[in-house]
């Protein structure tokens, strides 16, 4: 299994305590919930958006948190996914934050991306 430091550029960087435990496999497997799916109606969408992000990566960056820092409107989080997914990203909504958006972009290409999206 590889080291986390092989996983995310810039970890030793963050300061030793500041996040944790971490886990940098799969966290769920898209076929199981689609089995799991029909079984209940009151946990479909969260099963869908479960689905939905299986295959992203382990961590989300927060839409408020981005436009704050740029100082910019939030922009839809579905435009902000379906615009990284034009540009061959991994895009999707996280089940633990409205606002959070699993993606294999760059923190700057995300920032990019929202400036263009914010200034029309």
């Amino acid at each position: 299994m590889k080291g986390i430091s092989t996983i995310i550029r810039g970890i030793d960087e963050i300061p030793k305590g500041a996040m944790g435990p971490i886990w940098v496999g799969k966290i769920v497997e898209p076929e199981f919930l689609r089995r799991l799916r029909p079984l209940n109606e009151d946990v479909k969408k969260l099963f869908e958006k479960l689905e939905e992000e299986a295959d992203g990566p382990p961590f989300y960056q927060r839409l408020d948190l981005i436009c704050s820092k740029l100082n910019v409107r939030i922009p839809k989080p579905k435009i902000v996914i379906e615009s990284l997914k034009e540009l061959g990203h991994f895009a999707a909504r996280s089940h633990l934050d409205p606002l959070g958006i699993k993606t294999t972009a760059k923190r700057e290409e995300i920032e990019d991306l929202v400036r263009k999206l914010t200034s029309s």
